[in-house]
C-alpha cells in the first residue's frame, strides 16, 4: 500500500495499522525518485513513480491531484503501479455542479506558470511557511479521465457518520479499480509483464512536442492522440481540414501543428461566445455553456500557427466561404444535437474518399444529442459510425 503523504497524523495512524505501508512527499525534481532524505522522507512524483508495474494493491492520495499540473498523467501512473484488482482511493476539490474540470493554472512549454484564475494556494506539509498552487478544481469529467487512464471501475462516494461528525454533503471519496480478471481468468502475462496497451500517447516524440505547446484543452490525452493519428492519415489525402467547436483552441493547435507542412488550411468554426440554444429533449447542455472564451484569446493561443482561418458566429451560417471546398478531416466537437446534425449535413457531401469525420462527444452521457444526431444521419448511408473506447466516433467516407 502506498500513500502520497508522510508527515501527517493520517500517515502515522495507517503506518501503525499497516506495517508495509509506504509513504512519501514530493521533495522536488532534483531529488531522485524513491530516495529517502536525511529527515527520513521518501521522494515520489505522482507523474513518474519509482514503483514497478503492478506492484501495489492500493494507492491513497488525499487532496494531492489538484497540485499536479498534468493530473491525467498522474492517474495513468497510479494505474500502472497497481496490481490487477488494485484500488486507487483519493479526495480532491470537487465542484458538484460542474461537468468540466475548472483549470486555474497551467505550466507552459518554457516551464513558467500561467494563471487562468487568481492563484490559490493550499497548505504545504513539508514547508509550513509556503503553499502549494492549486492547478485545477475537478468536475464530473474526472470519472471519464479515470476510465481513460485504464481503470475498469470509477466511482464517487458520498458518506456520513454521526460518530465521526461527518455530515455528508460535499464529503466525497473517489475510488478507481484496475480490472482483476478477463473472461473469468487472470490478466494475461508475458514473462512477468502485464499485458496492457502500450501508452503510445506518452511515447510519440512529435505528439508530445505538440502537446507541450497546448496551454489548455478539455480533451484528454488519449482522445488527442487519436485525433493526431487521424490527422496523420488525412495528411496524405486531398482536401482541407475543419474543426467545428473550437472553445479555447487546444485541439485547434494540435491540428494546426499536425498539418503545418501539408499545405492544408485548418478552418476553425465557433461562436467564441458559448453554446447556442439547445434542445432540452435531446441535450444536457444549456445555452451559454462554455462562454469563457473569445476569438481574441483563441487567436493568441494559436499564435505562430500560420495555417488557420477563423469563422466566428453560428455554423452553418458562417460556412459559405468554404462551400466549394473538399475536406479530408472534419473534427466535430459541438456537443448538441442540432449542431452535430448541421455538421453532418454540411461536411458529409464534401468529404473526399477516405476522408474522416471525427465526432468527439459521441460516447459521452453528457452529450446524448451528439450520438442521436450521428446515428440518425448515417442510418441510410453506406458508411457506418465506428465507436472508439475513448468516447470518440469516426466515419470514413467511402
Amino acid at each position: 500500500m502506498f500513500i502520497a503523504e508522510q508527515t501527517t497524523p493520517l500517515y502515522s495512524t495507517l503506518a501503525r495499522r499497516f506495517p508495509r505501508l509506504i509513504g512519501s512527499e514530493y521533495l522536488g525534481s532534483d531529488v531522485p525518485r524513491g530516495s529517502v532524505s536525511p529527515a527520513g522522507l521518501r521522494n515520489e512524483d505522482l507523474t513518474a513513480l519509482s514503483f514497478g508495474d503492478g506492484t501495489l494493491d492500493c494507492v491513497l492520495t488525499f487532496d494531492v491531484f489538484e497540485h499536479v499540473p498534468d493530473y491525467r498523467k498522474a492517474l495513468r501512473e497510479c494505474f500502472r503501479v497497481l496490481a490487477p484488482g488494485g484500488t486507487l482511493m483519493f479526495t480532491v476539490p470537487f465542484d458538484l455542479a460542474s461537468e468540466r474540470t475548472i483549470v486555474r493554472a497551467v505550466v507552459q512549454p518554457d516551464g513558467t506558470t500561467r494563471h487562468l484564475l487568481p492563484p490559490e494556494y493550499h497548505g504545504d506539509p513539508v514547508n509550513a511557511g509556503s503553499g502549494c498552487l492549486c492547478y485545477q478544481v475537478f468536475g464530473w469529467e474526472l470519472i471519464t479521465d479515470l476510465r481513460n487512464a485504464g481503470f475498469s471501475e470509477a466511482a464517487v462516494h458520498m458518506y456520513w457518520s454521526r460518530d465521526y461528525a461527518y455530515l455528508g454533503g460535499d464529503q466525497l471519496i473517489f475510488t478507481a479499480t484496475r480490472q482483476a480478471n478477463i473472461a473469468g481468468g487472470a490478466v494475461p502475462q508475458s514473462e512477468g509483464i502485464l499485458m496492457r496497451p502500450i501508452p503510445l500517447w506518452d511515447r510519440d516524440p512529435r505528439f508530445n512536442e505538440i502537446m507541450k505547446s497546448i496551454t489548455y484543452t478539455l480533451v484528454d490525452r488519449i482522445r488527442c492522440y487519436m485525433l493526431y493519428q487521424f490527422a496523420m492519415q488525412a495528411a496524405s489525402l486531398e482536401g482541407e481540414v475543419a474543426e467545428i467547436g473550437v472553445y479555447r483552441g487546444g485541439t485547434a493547435r494540435l491540428l494546426a501543428s499536425a498539418f503545418d507542412s501539408s499545405g492544408k488550411t485548418v478552418h476553425l468554426f465557433d461562436t467564441f461566445e458559448g453554446m447556442p440554444s439547445t434542445d432540452p429533449d435531446r441535450d444536457a447542455h444549456h445555452k451559454g455553456d462554455f462562454s469563457d472564451t473569445s476569438l481574441e484569446s483563441v487567436q493568441r493561443s494559436l499564435e505562430g500557427c500560420g495555417n488557420v482561418a477563423f469563422y466566428p458566429g453560428f455554423f452553418p451560417g458562417t460556412a459559405p466561404p468554404i462551400a466549394g471546398l473538399k475536406f479530408s478531416l472534419a473534427h466535430i466537437d459541438v456537443d448538441i444535437y442540432r449542431s452535430v446534425l448541421d455538421c453532418c449535413e454540411f461536411f458529409y457531401p464534401r468529404m473526399v474518399a477516405g476522408g474522416m469525420m471525427v465526432f468527439d462527444d459521441y460516447g459521452f452521457e453528457s452529450c446524448p444529442g451528439a450520438k442521436t444526431a450521428v446515428d440518425e444521419f448515417f442510418r441510410d448511408k453506406r458508411e457506418r459510425p465506428c465507436y472508439i473506447p475513448s468516447g470518440q466516433c469516426i466515419v470514413i467516407k467511402l
